[in-house]
């Protein structure tokens, strides 16, 4: 998958906190859907740009690591909160909005995926 600079951002921002991940996509504690060291190493592969390795390793875990990235994303919020300029901001939601369209390409992931920017 071919990331511009600000969207591997966005997707890095949230791959290192892989706990956030688990947390997102098992919910409650006894309800693990997925082994969080599995989690953990899909969030390892796509952070050093293992795309394919990561699907292969399991397609199913990667693409929900990679919808909960942008579904999950705080990237843009910590943006505001940091007092980013509406111009910055402007490019983060573009930004965000053309990773949600290279990830669903890339997993023929069905449902709606939303980068949020509040």
């Amino acid at each position: 998958m071919n990331l511009t600079e600000l969207e591997t951002k966005i997707l890095n921002h949230r791959l290192e906190v892989p706990d956030a991940i688990v947390d997102a996509l098992n919910g409650e504690e006894d309800e693990n859907i997925f082994f969080p060291d599995d989690i953990d190493d899909i969030c390892e592969m796509l952070l050093e740009g293992s795309f394919l390795s990561a699907q292969d390793y399991s397609y199913t875990i990667t693409e929900a690591v990679l919808v909960d990235c942008v579904d999950g994303s705080t990237y843009w919020g910590a943006s505001k909160t940091n007092g980013d300029s509406n111009q910055k901001l402007g490019a983060i939601e573009r930004a965000g909005n053309s990773l949600v369209k290279k990830i669903r390409a890339f997993t023929d992931h069905e449902e709606a995926i939303v980068f949020p920017t509040y």
